[in-house]
């Protein structure tokens, strides 16, 4: 019986193609009995999922700061409608961490200054007095409520 020629795969383009085209490698690649292969490609593809995750995580990050941004220096944001939007980034960061287990607070913290700054730049589009805001804390962007009751309305 003629042994099957083993396919040598380019993982680093393949993983950037959609999922269904990665599994299908794959796939092929258990197929043809290469188990370095199948390896290198899961290694690569999950490296690449990671970098995804982190990606979103950092754009709901600095989705809820511009908002917190907004709630903190315009009255015009102290509406049902914006607390609502806080929630909503809130709840997806929560689905990042229930999602993709090796996120953490690090990854936050990692991340922060630099979603911080993007969201400031773009908040000061909306509400030019945004540019004294020199930090955001914690307990500002995750804890603090910005419910319009909070404000009188």
């Amino acid at each position: 019986m003629e042994k099957q020629k083993i396919k040598k795969r380019n993982w680093e383009e393949i993983v950037l193609e959609q999922d269904t085209a990665v599994t299908y490698e794959l796939l092929l690649a258990c197929e043809e009995g290469d188990l370095q292969e199948v390896k290198k490609g899961i290694k690569l593809y999950h490296q690449a999922c990671i970098r995804v995750a982190k990606y979103e995580l950092w754009q709901h990050l600095r989705y809820l700061m511009q908002d917190v941004i907004l709630a903190k220096y315009s009255d015009n944001y102290h509406t049902q409608k914006h607390w609502e939007r806080i929630c909503k980034w809130r709840n997806k960061i929560d689905d990042d961490f229930e999602f993709d287990n090796f996120l953490t607070e690090k990854t936050i913290k990692n991340e922060w200054e630099d979603a911080f700054l993007t969201a400031r730049k773009l908040a000061i589009n909306f509400t030019p007095n945004a540019s004294e805001l020199l930090k955001l804390t914690w307990t500002e962007v995750f804890e603090q409520s910005y419910h319009p009751s909070d404000y009188g309305k």
